[in-house]
């Protein structure tokens, strides 16, 4: 019944087309039009491939906006071919290769990557797991916070984050905020096998320089290096999982010029009223282990 309306809407639509074509077998177009009208049902969809595996990324997430969010990326084994000074210094750049080691002093520090502008609680977590102390970096970003020393994990204070360090690091270390002079004490604190934090500005590659402030970041002197002509640090920073070997110079120099914020500055970051003058250059926390 259906294919003969079918047939009976076609001859009426197309009646030209028929009677012009009189030859065309009626039981052939029957056939035909019935064919077209049956819905041939389509082979359900293909199931969706299965999701990767999450992929942790070179470049730092959006940085958190609460205690809830972490602070770091584990770095696993980063850096560990490196873990002797010889092997540090053989992979060292041309220019260091020039130079031959006179003295040197260096202590391995696991390197963790940051997420956000939490340097310097970075700092105090890499060198807390150095020291086998039991807290999180969680942890560490709520008492920050606690504190209302940081809003986002910033920290442009030397004196409130040696506070903060030295609650993390309990009996198991002093934080000692030193400020005045740097070119002498800072190695001597490190041929004593202290550890030392240090606001700097950091340049693209991550090491010191002038930049008034607008790019203050935190790093972990580890080591130091005397040649006949120079002073070399060994130092840990959270933007990088390679150990830098900078001039100590140079660092100094970078701490000195600590005077201004960047202007992208997140809106509600905490900032000494002092400016970071009296409050980061010329200053450095150093931890001595018990």
């Amino acid at each position: 019944m259906d294919a003969v309306l079918a047939l009976k809407v076609v001859q009426s639509s197309s009646s030209e087309s028929l009677y012009s074509h009189r030859s065309v077998d009626i039981n052939y177009l029957c056939s035909s039009i019935v064919m077209k009208s049956i819905r041939i049902p389509l082979s359900p969809p293909l199931p969706p491939p299965p999701s990767s595996p999450l992929v942790l990324s070179a470049a730092a997430p959006s940085f958190p906006v609460s205690s809830e969010a972490a602070i770091v990326a584990d770095w696993s084994n980063s850096n560990k071919e490196h873990a002797s000074f010889s092997a540090l210094w053989q992979s060292a750049g041309y220019h260091l290769t020039l130079e031959v080691p006179e003295l040197h002093n260096f202590t391995f520090i696991q390197g963790y990557q940051q997420i956000g502008p939490t340097c310097g609680l970075v700092a105090v977590y890499m060198v807390a797991k150095h020291l086998n102390v039991d807290i999180g970096s969680k942890r560490i970003f709520e008492l920050a916070i606690e504190k209302k020393m940081t809003k986002f994990g910033e920290m442009f204070c030397a004196k409130r984050l040696s506070q903060l360090a030295q609650e993390v690091f309990g009996s198991q270390a002093e934080a000692i905020l030193h400020t005045g002079e740097l070119q002498k004490r800072v190695p001597e604190a490190l041929f004593q096998n202290h550890l030392i934090l240090i606001p700097y500005d950091t340049d693209r590659n991550n090491e010191p320089c002038l930049k008034q402030g607008r790019k203050s970041h935190w790093a972990i002197l580890c080591g130091i290096i005397q040649t006949k002509n120079n002073m070399f640090v060994i130092a840990r920073q959270s933007k990088s999982r390679l150990l830098g070997i900078w001039s100590l110079e140079k660092l100094v120099a970078s701490n000195a010029n600590l005077s201004i914020t960047d202007d992208k500055l997140q809106s509600g970051s905490v900032i000494p009223v002092e400016g970071l003058t009296q409050s980061l250059a010329h200053q450095c926390i150093i931890v001595k282990k018990k």
